[in-house]
């Protein structure tokens, strides 16, 4: 005769999870998610799994059960072993059973490596949360840890209703009374309308089964009690879903509308083998939030919650490709476990190689300054001087003498030059060293204007822009004209492309560049610049650079007193008044809604 409560306990001993009995075949266990045979055990007679489930079960009223049913749930208990929550059923005219082992110990979140936010969950004084996953994936077990958390921390009653009653709670701070379907109570239904009127701060409810035991844990959510439960479920989504195919259709906005007023969090389980031979369980967590809370009630975009699951990392949300990188991180999962477990295979190698980023954050930027100031310090103090040898190294050093001119003015300003600057831009640098210190301010002023270029011209506008468009070329010549070290700010690439596109010509001993259609000739009679106002062939509009110079606004080396209305320089509202054509976009000139005089930017900012 079979011995049952040997084979349960060498099931406890090696450290599996369930025996498998079966007529005609030996008896085996789950260990570490395989199926293993019992060593030195023999096939089974059907006289063997029948007498076995006759041992264990001594219940008449479950007895019946399983001669009328053909099938049966219950539980079974060791002294000084464990518990067993045991499933006897037939196949093929025989008896099959199936017995999962219970601990007595209870283990804590962090014995079972939960992510923390777990334990925010579990404090939660109302709602309802969801632990899901596949048979066997270890939901009972984090279910009993979360309960135990509350029973260890908080003063309050907690309700279970289990079919069978799988762990056994002993109290500590809080009161718990466990209820058995069957033994305690007829079923999950009528346990749940009673339940409410037993004072219960905390309800556990096995498993969901129909829409009377959903509609009652959701209506006991809204009612300010803390609701635990389990679903069949793989992920967020589909839970979602489930819990609203439970109702008709006519309540399907109604179902929705509770489960975004009750819901708080969704907790789905896989089971990962670990490089030890044991299995860690690897958590996706959804947490309520408003965006979450939108998405429940849209029926379209209840599909995209994986979307806010994946950028839910500061309410401690994190998908199964996540967890199981952090199980990857931690040494616990080795790479080729992880991806036969990954949700996309893809995607995690990608996560893997940008070792866990999806994008950019500020701490990023916060890390990549601190090495750009690090870099700059190593260059400044002798690490310069020494790339600097020879003619390329003084070619590298006249060129940052030329960048630093462009970006803030030579130190020869204050004694009346502008290293590299055109002598129209010099001679009020000049004209201030010559007036004493009082003029510096000044001074300062009309080099800030001088780095500026012309009037229209504005630096951060013209870098928006596409290199080679009109729009940018006439910026990039307007910035140049009276500073053509500014040029050099411009990436390398950019300046080739425009000295390649556009012509080239000399203004005031410096070369810059002129857009496509270039002016030419005499505007009110200026000397530089002789002949009339050229256009390019078609119905094109006049660009801005063209318009002001045909208001008289001043060129390279002109005095800056020419060309002014009213004692200002002309703007784009002048030029709209004038008709003169239809004003550009702002976009196109910069974004400067405040027109093309840089005094009257000033003023602004």
């Amino acid at each position: 005769m079979f011995d049952v409560e040997s084979a349960l306990r060498e099931l406890v001993q090696t450290g599996g999870s369930d025996l498998h009995l079966r007529a005609y075949t030996e008896p085996r266990m789950r260990l570490n998610g395989e199926l293993v045979p019992l060593a030195g055990a023999e096939a089974l007679t059907p006289a063997d799994t029948e007498g076995a489930v006759r041992h264990m079960l001594r219940d008449v009223t479950k007895l019946d059960e399983f001669a009328n049913d053909h099938e049966v749930d219950f539980s079974y208990a060791i002294t000084g072993v464990g518990r067993f929550r045991v499933n006897a059923f037939q196949q093929r005219g025989t008896v099959s059973l199936v017995a999962r082992a219970i601990p007595f110990e209870i283990q804590s979140l962090d014995e079972l490596k939960l992510p923390d936010v777990m334990r925010e969950i579990a404090d939660e004084e109302r709602g309802i949360v969801l632990v899901t996953g596949t048979t066997g994936s270890g939901k009972s077990t984090t279910l009993a840890s979360m309960i135990d958390h509350i029973n260890r921390n908080y003063s309050k009653h907690v309700v279970t209703i289990e079919d069978p009653i799988e762990f056994l709670h002993k109290d500590h701070q809080a009161l718990i009374n466990q209820r058995e379907v069957g033994m305690d109570t007829l079923s999950f239904k009528r346990a749940l309308r009673r339940v409410l009127r037993q004072d219960p701060d905390v309800i556990l409810i096995g498993e969901m089964r129909d829409e009377e035991t959903v509609q009652t844990a959701l209506s006991a959510a809204e009612t300010g009690h803390l609701v635990f439960s389990t679903l069949h479920t793989v992920d967020a989504t589909e839970t979602i879903n489930r819990i609203i195919d439970f109702f008709p259709p006519h309540m399907h906005q109604q179902a929705r509308a509770m489960i975004a007023g009750t819901l708080k969090a969704i907790i789905s389980q896989r089971l990962v083998k670990t490089v030890d031979g044991g299995r860690a369980a690897t958590c996706e967590v959804l947490r309520m939030t408003g965006r979450v809370r939108d998405m429940v009630l849209d029926p379209e975009q209840t599909g995209k919650l994986g979307e806010v699951i994946t950028e839910g990392g500061y309410y401690g949300m994190q998908t199964f490709d996540q967890a199981l990188f952090n199980h990857v991180k931690a040494g616990r999962v080795s790479v080729d476990e992880a991806m036969k477990a990954a949700t996309s295979p893809h995607d995690f190698k990608l996560l893997l190689a940008a070792d866990g980023r999806r994008g950019t954050t500020m701490d990023d930027l916060g890390e990549a300054e601190v090495e750009r100031g690090a870099y700059e310090d190593d260059r400044s103090r002798g690490g310069r001087h020494e790339r600097d040898a020879g003619p390329a190294g003084a070619a590298r050093a006249r060129a940052r003498t030329v960048r630093r001119t462009a970006s803030r003015g030579a130190p020869g300003a204050r004694d009346g030059a502008v290293v590299g600057s055109d002598p129209a831009c010099s001679g009020s640098g000049a004209r201030a060293g010559a007036a004493g210190p009082g003029a510096g301010s000044r001074a300062r002023g009309s080099r800030r204007r001088c780095r500026r270029g012309a009037p229209s011209g504005r630096l951060h506008g013209a870098s928006r822009n596409v290199a080679g468009a009109p729009g940018f070329a006439g910026r990039l010549s307007r910035t140049s004209r009276c500073h053509p070290a500014l040029a050099s700010l411009f990436s390398r690439r950019t300046v080739e492309r425009l000295r390649s596109a556009l012509p080239m010509r000399q203004c005031g001993g410096a070369t810059t560049t002129d857009p496509p259609h270039a002016l030419k000739g005499p505007v009110d009679g200026n000397a530089d610049h002789a002949g009339a106002v050229q256009r390019d062939a078609g119905d094109r509009r006049l660009h801005p650079a063209e318009l002001q110079v045909a208001e008289g606004a001043p060129r390279c080396g002109d005095d800056p007193g020419e060309g002014r209305i009213d004692g200002r320089l002309p703007g784009r509202r002048d030029v709209r008044a004038r008709g003169l054509g239809r004003p550009w976009q702002d976009a196109e000139e910069g974004g400067d809604r405040r027109g093309h005089d840089p005094h009257e930017g000033d003023r602004h900012r």
